[in-house]
């Protein structure tokens, strides 16, 4: 698995400005952004009261469906750390480009344990299955002063 930034930039090119900007969210509501002056950050979330609902015959249908998966609960934390401060001439902050996912059995029993990797400063953590669709959590705070940039598991 992989992530890529947060951030979207837009070129205009000649363009002087933005007429408008239309966003259709996962959850089938749109947001539009009118009247947009350039060289500026824009910060949009998706939870709104005034998102409208798109036609449903415009959404296209998935092959996937949510699942709640018991002991299976991750929020990211991301530190401070200014990439620009040590390499001023990189295009992106690299260590911001988390969290890792890596997948396999790590004890040799049925089903797939997960490696969730963090950010310098946080708990990275394993989610060991123990039934399908049951999983334990298992903190990995021996790793916490290293940046979590790549994950494999090897056997």
């Amino acid at each position: 698995m992989s992530t890529v930034e947060n951030v979207i930039h837009f070129g205009l090119g000649n363009n002087a400005g933005i007429d408008s900007i239309n966003i259709i969210w996962p959850g089938g509501k749109s947001q539009t952004l009118v009247n947009i002056v350039p060289n500026q950050t824009i910060e949009v979330s998706g939870i709104n009261e005034e998102l409208n609902l798109v036609n449903s015959s415009e959404l296209v249908e998935t092959i996937f469906s949510p699942k709640e998966l018991q002991g299976l609960v991750f929020q990211h934390q991301e530190n401070n750390q200014n990439d620009f401060a040590f390499q001023p001439l990189i295009l992106n902050m690299y260590s911001q480009n988390g969290p890792v996912l890596a997948t396999g059995n790590i004890d040799s029993r049925s089903g797939v344990d997960i490696y969730v990797g963090n950010s310098r400063g946080f708990e990275s953590v394993i989610y060991k299955q123990e039934e399908v669709g049951v999983f334990i959590e298992l903190r990995l705070s021996e790793f916490m002063q290293f940046e979590d940039a790549g994950a494999v598991f090897l056997d």
